[in-house]
């Protein structure tokens, strides 16, 4: 009880890289086991594929553990009430749709010139329905987990804790790539041929943008959003592996991303960005952006 007792008293930066270390260390451990199919059969059902298909949830359980121990049930409706916040206008939807056709689209003109390539005209293949019916279920189901440990858990912890908004940014960008590189083995919501420095550096070039939307929306709807469509824009041009034939069209795409994100951060620093708010968020202090 004494140990319990203790963890209360653990500062907010304390409370998001244990629970950091916590999610990463259940993830590459589960992973492992089911990877090597070291768990046993229950029921005549093997616990590796459950586990496998699974690992994904680990954030968003430990969110909710988290947000429940320490700030009790204040806490999971400060988490779910940014799941409710809707009153932005309609065209942060646009945004969050499309943004990343015009940065892959730049990012394949980018690699051909960096390979001293042919100029080539490339067409988006948007999904069908039945592709989104079949897939979508699955982005959003990871997309809520994610949003729920790294937006709404440990990057509110890091602004507690006074992270400028880019360092906040970065920091986690580093943990998420690291949280996905186990599903490079078990082959669980990674597409075909990709090599685990394009995941870890996928995710660490996309989370600027994730902050980004996030100050200007307050929605953990609209990223789940985006994060469903960012998934169908990396499926609808010739950029991952399967279609392009390696990683470079990929790591250019990450090195867009990336400037993309924090060239919005550094917008939103000077005040220039476009804001299409209804309303104003109130804020209880200033945060800092850099």
């Amino acid at each position: 009880m004494t140990g319990f007792r203790l963890l209360r008293k653990l500062t907010p930066i304390q409370q998001a890289y244990g629970f950091i270390g916590a999610a990463l260390c259940s993830q590459y451990i589960l992973s492992a086991l089911s990877y090597f199919q070291l768990l046993p059969d229950i029921g005549g059902k093997s616990l590796n594929g459950i586990v496998k298909n699974s690992t994904y949830m680990i954030p968003g359980i430990l969110a909710i553990i988290g947000a429940m121990y320490f700030e009790g049930f204040k806490g999971l409706r400060r988490i779910a009430k940014s799941y409710t916040q809707l009153r932005f206008h309609p065209l942060w939807w646009v945004f969050a749709g499309l943004a990343m056709i015009p940065i892959l689209l730049l990012s394949l003109h980018g690699n051909d010139l960096l390979q001293q390539r042919e100029f080539t005209r490339y067409f988006i293949s948007l999904p069908g329905w039945d592709e989104i019916k079949q897939y979508s279920p699955a982005f959003i189901q990871v997309a809520i987990s994610d949003e729920l440990f790294w937006i709404g858990f440990v990057y509110s912890r890091f602004i507690q804790a006074g992270y400028p908004i880019t360092k906040a940014a970065l920091v986690i960008g580093v943990f998420w790539g690291m949280n996905y590189a186990p599903f490079l083995f078990t082959q669980f919501f990674v597409s075909p041929g990709l090599d685990g420095s394009s995941i870890v550096l996928g995710w660490f070039a996309i989370t600027p943008l994730y902050i980004w939307l996030y100050h200007k929306t307050r929605s953990a709807t609209i990223l789940i959003f985006f994060n469903v469509c960012m998934q169908f824009a990396y499926s609808s041009l010739p950029i991952l592996p399967q279609l392009s034939g390696d990683n470079s069209g990929v790591a250019m795409a990450n090195l867009v991303t990336l400037c993309a994100g924090l060239a919005l951060l550094r917008w939103l620093a000077n005040g220039k960005a476009y804001d299409f708010h209804f309303f104003e968020h109130p804020q209880s202090k200033p945060i800092k952006t850099f």
